[in-house]
C-alpha cells in the first residue's frame, strides 16, 4: 500500500478521525471483496476541499453486484455530517476507486 499525504494544520480531531474510518472500512473492503494485490491512498487539498481517493486493483466478480452495503453506507453517512460526499466506481479491466471529498 503506497500512502500520499500532506497535513492540514487548521483541522481538528474529528476531521481526521472521519477520514481514518473512511480509509479503514475501505482497506476491509478491500481485503472481504477484491483480491487486490495493490492499493493506493492519496490524501490532498484542491481548492476548498480534500480528496481522499482510495483505489486497489482487485478483481470484481460481477460489476452489476456493487451496492452501497452497510460499510459504504456508514463512509457516506460520516462524510455528510462534515458537508462532503462519496463516489466510487469500477476501474477497468481491474480495481475499484472510492473518493472521499470533504469541504474546508
Amino acid at each position: 500500500m503506497e500512502l500520499f499525504y500532506q497535513r492540514f494544520h487548521d483541522k481538528n480531531d474529528t476531521f481526521y478521525k472521519i477520514l481514518f474510518r473512511i480509509l479503514q472500512e475501505s482497506i476491509t473492503n478491500v481485503i472481504r471483496h477484491s483480491q487486490a494485490t495493490k492499493l493506493d491512498v492519496v490524501l490532498k487539498k484542491e481548492a476548498d476541499v480534500i480528496n481522499m481517493t482510495i483505489r486497489d486493483n482487485g478483481d470484481l466478480e460481477n460489476v452489476q453486484k456493487i451496492s452501497q452495503g452497510f460499510g459504504l453506507k456508514s463512509m457516506r453517512e460520516r462524510l455528510e455530517k462534515m458537508n462532503g460526499s462519496l463516489s466510487y466506481s469500477v476501474i477497468f479491466p481491474h480495481g475499484f476507486e472510492i473518493v472521499a471529498k470533504i469541504p474546508l
